[in-house]
């Protein structure tokens, strides 16, 4: 896995006259989706070894079923978490990105 931050800094000064607000977006979504697969993936195989997704085989219900029914129900708030998760993040990495890209301004003289 890649360390995200570094490469969006570099991405986004390197495009940074052709970048736009559904570029940046892209590259995040392309590069920020592996960490969530993992977690929802590792919810998923602890509830394949569980108890009642064997009785549920064993009673005749069909794959879809077993999904729907049985494993949805515990997968569904991990996928509200880290879609919430990854919105926080996007906002705090745009501002980030924003006031990196911003030229510092130095104060005149008055007078």
């Amino acid at each position: 896995m890649i360390p995200l931050f570094p490469l969006l800094v570099l991405f986004y000064f390197v495009m940074r006259d052709k970048m736009s607000w559904p570029l940046l977006a892209l590259a995040m979504a392309f590069l920020g989706w592996s960490y969530d697969a993992r977690l929802i993936r590792s919810v998923a195989m602890s509830l394949k070894s569980r108890e009642f997704t064997q009785q549920s085989v064993f009673s005749g219900m069909r794959t879809s079923e077993i999904v729907l029914q049985e494993h949805l129900p515990y997968v569904l708030p991990i996928v509200f978490y880290t879609t919430m998760n990854n919105m926080n993040w996007s906002i705090g990495l745009e501002v980030t990105l924003s006031v990196l890209a911003s030229p510092i301004s130095t104060p005149r003289p008055s007078g």
